[in-house]
């Protein structure tokens, strides 16, 4: 995961972010055979900022467009039978979303953070919630601890016929992250 973000002192900017996982996992039967299945999923992000507030207490409003790519491969290889069946899905979407984030120190090396935001478009439904703590190392440079989450409802085709595909779900985990100015 990689983001940067950009001010200008009349508190407009602009923020880019993306974050993937790469997951695969094989599974093997007791008579032989295989299941392999391997899940990539990429979430770029690219938003307007405007701030409010004055020094560390501050109010951003922020929206942007979230860009959705997953590819699904999965084989399956039984071994008592003859054959191998294979798929392969590839979707991607675009989801516009609008958010906040409130930031407000504590103490003067502690920052806390909260930010949500919601959006729908390609999916039917994204939201997202980051909330953490920045402490301060120095003028220049500081290190963010934190919890994502991110939330989709994702839907294409119809259920029970060829290329339909549901992804519903939310990828969270803690976040640790480097902060420099210049």
């Amino acid at each position: 995961m990689t983001s940067g973000e950009a001010h200008h002192e009349n508190g407009w900017g602009f923020a880019l972010d993306y974050a993937f996982m790469d997951l695969s996992d094989d599974l093997s039967g007791p008579r032989g055979g295989v299941l392999d299945a391997e899940l990539f999923q990429g979430v770029f992000e690219a938003m307007v900022v405007k701030g409010t507030g004055a020094g560390d207490r501050q109010l951003d409003y922020f929206g942007g467009l979230r860009w959705w790519n997953n590819e699904v491969d999965v084989e399956i290889d039984p071994a008592v039978l003859p054959g191998t069946a294979s798929t392969s899905v590839d979707e991607d979407w675009i989801d516009g979303f609008i958010g906040a984030r409130w930031r407000n120190p504590i103490g003067e090396k502690w920052l806390f953070s909260l930010r949500g935001d919601v959006g729908a478009g390609g999916a039917d439904f994204t939201w997202q919630v980051i909330t953490g703590f920045r402490y301060r190392i120095g003028d220049s440079k500081a290190l963010d601890l934190g919890y994502r989450a991110l939330g989709v409802d994702y839907e294409t085709g119809n259920p029970g016929e060829p290329g339909y595909f549901m992804y519903d779900t939310v990828t969270h985990g803690p976040a640790v992250g480097f902060q420099f100015k210049f």
